[in-house]
């Protein structure tokens, strides 16, 4: 084994195994290296004893993109399986799917692998979670924006809202006035790029800076129907 290995801890007890599985499904999304910590003693453990159930309780606890990494790290360096539907078994050795030869032992571990290989370093985990990641664009900053007036206004009505109403709703007015500003500037440059592109006005007019219609009609659009209360802070 290289020098810069980590070596095989030393097993712990059953009971100490579950008590750290408990506590770690509650704070998974904060300490990786805790799961990772976890993840080698259930691993030696299902080892030592033929008993793969911690393995499935704890991919079981964890949040979705964690589960998921973890259950490939598992059967990648163990004898362990896991059905579409989350059940997890020992992989029996005359099974396909059972690991032979270096660096695998005779019970088809790879417990040195294992213990220096967080499931989040793994490069198929690393290229799954890439793909589940969503870029943010600008488009979800507007939604946020609208969607938290929303929520706003039906937590005061209802008698939900824990804050200030009067604060709350003159940031979430700043934060649309600087959304609908963004909006029409991007409006703005891209007829300016258009017109650059055929060497010519190509007959696109800004939108009106009018706020009110002929009839006196409010042409500002109105995102949320906040209190009058509210709307007049």
């Amino acid at each position: 084994m290289s020098s810069d290995m980590k070596p095989v801890p030393v097993l712990m007890d059953g009971k100490r195994i579950d008590t750290k599985i408990r506590r770690i499904l509650k704070t998974d999304a904060s300490f990786g290296i805790r799961i990772h910590e976890v993840a080698v003693q259930v691993l030696l453990h299902a080892h030592a004893h033929n008993d793969v159930s911690k393995a499935g309780t704890l991919c079981r606890g964890l949040k979705t993109a964690n589960a998921k990494g973890l259950r490939h790290w598992f059967t990648t360096y163990g004898a362990i399986w896991f059905d579409g539907d989350g059940t997890v078994k020992t992989v029996k050795k005359d099974a396909k799917a059972f690991h032979t030869g270096e660096p695998y032992d005779e019970k088809g571990y790879d417990l040195v692998g294992a213990v220096n290989t967080p499931f989040w370093e793994m490069p198929e985990v690393i290229a799954d979670q890439a793909k589940a990641v969503k870029p943010f664009k600008e488009s979800d900053i507007i939604r946020m924006v609208f969607t938290s007036q929303h929520k706003m206004t039906d937590a005061i009505l209802g008698g939900r809202f824990d804050g200030r109403p009067e604060t709350s709703a003159k940031m979430l007015k700043a934060m649309e006035e600087v959304v609908v500003k963004y909006a029409s500037e991007q409006a703005e440059a891209i007829r300016r790029e258009v017109e650059k592109k055929l060497g010519k006005t190509a007959g696109l007019e800004t939108a009106p800076k009018a706020t009110h219609g002929h009839d006196g009609s409010d042409l500002r659009p109105e995102p949320a129907m906040l209190p009058a209360a509210i709307k007049a802070a």
